[in-house]
């Protein structure tokens, strides 16, 4: 098959797909924020100058709502065919009151963060988190120990582990490191509440580790249940089918697909797991997000292609680069495709944010990959 005749077989899947669930359609307004010459692919968003909007951080500059006016915050450098930001996580690391930024690369040892200078010109000061002593491709920002406060989830090797940040009177904000275990280390890492008992359990492409009512110093179970590949970053759960048992969402980082883990017992009361498939025509979902896109109380699943995530090394390196969301029927237990943006300039990197950007009380996306910063406004009718 031709590479034209791929590009026509691919627009009239998206075309068929665009027409299931069309009651639920909806326009999305897309800005383009950035071109693809940072090689970029995170981006985070919280209110940076505490004018009351949210404002997006991704790589070296932060984007002031509304205008989306450029400012830097710090010297953003390359290497190969990346540049050194693999995480933008948003965090009031030393209390003040001003939300700062933890950030680290695939390429370099240091994990950092960058001090919110309050409006002050300049770039933002930079200070050490840790060096790492191992892989770290990227990092999520979970609240592991439901002390309201994120702390740091890495995905970085064996063991899987979580870091706390302790801020002491009068010293320097500090990182506490807690060992989860040492199953299940891969490509990919995820969380969510799997036994719905009210805490975040930590989820592996192998299995999953059960969260002890003491997670800091209690034993996390560790559940080898299934074998899911190299998938994205983050792995997620949710009650996908209402039967109030936590299955799991997750994309093949580097392959085609993005699949649902369906959890069920069995006549003894035991776990057990079946696969379905969600979408297999496009390859590189890497980052998937939940979040309440349509308005109807439930949550949806956002998830987009990773453009040359090793450059042309992935099968569909080359495909058109998409952005979908997905609604879940229940009753007729299928998944919805909508598309969003469709061989148009953007998909998603290893991070992206839903929220309500322009508060207009619709959750909008902004995503970051290497084709540029993008925005997409949610255009439903509220």
């Amino acid at each position: 098959m031709t590479t034209t005749s791929k590009c026509l077989v691919a627009v009239c899947c998206a075309l068929l797909w665009a027409g299931r669930g069309a009651a639920t359609e909806l326009r999305f307004q897309k800005l383009q924020l950035t071109d693809g010459s940072s090689l970029v692919e995170c981006c985070t968003v919280f209110d940076v100058n505490r004018d009351g909007k949210l404002d997006i951080v991704s790589g070296g500059f932060w984007y002031e709502n509304p205008t989306w006016t450029p400012h830097q915050l710090r010297e953003m450098t390359k290497d190969a065919n990346y540049a050194n930001d693999w995480a933008d996580l948003a965090l009031d690391v030393n209390g003040d009151g001003w939300t700062d930024l933890v950030s680290g690369g695939f390429h370099t040892e240091e994990i950092w963060w960058y001090e919110n200078p309050q409006n002050q010109p300049g770039l933002w000061p930079q200070h050490l988190v840790f060096k790492r002593t191992q892989f770290w491709e990227t990092a999520l920002l979970v609240d592991v120990d439901g002390d309201g406060q994120g702390d740091l989830l890495p995905n970085d090797g064996a063991p899987i582990r979580w870091y706390e940040l302790v801020r002491e009177p009068g010293g320097e904000p500090k990182w506490v490191e807690h060992i989860i275990g040492p199953d299940g280390a891969a490509h990919g890492l995820g969380y969510g509440d799997v036994n719905l008992d009210g805490r975040l359990d930590i989820i592996c492409p192998g299995g999953w580790y059960e969260a002890p009512e003491d997670r800091r110093a209690g034993k996390w179970g560790w559940h080898p249940e299934f074998n899911l590949g190299a998938t994205s970053d983050p792995i997620l759960s949710m009650d996908v089918n209402g039967d109030g048992l936590g299955d799991i969402i997750w994309g093949m980082g580097h392959d085609y697909g993005v699949f649902w883990l369906e959890q069920q017992r069995d006549a003894a009361g035991q776990r057990t797991w079946t696969k379905h498939t969600i979408d297999d025509s496009f390859s590189q979902g890497h980052a998937p997000a939940l979040g309440d896109i349509d308005g109807d109380g439930d949550d949806d699943l956002v998830v987009g292609k990773r453009w040359k995530a090793h450059g042309e090394g992935d099968p569909g390196s080359s495909d058109p680069i998409c952005v979908y969301w997905y609604d879940y029927d229940r009753q007729a237990g299928k998944w919805n495709r909508h598309v969003v943006s469709y061989n148009d300039g953007a998909g998603i990197g290893l991070q992206q944010s839903l929220v309500d950007i322009n508060a207009d009380g619709r959750l909008d996306i902004v995503s970051c990959c290497k084709t540029g910063l993008h925005v997409f406004l949610n255009q439903r009718m509220p």
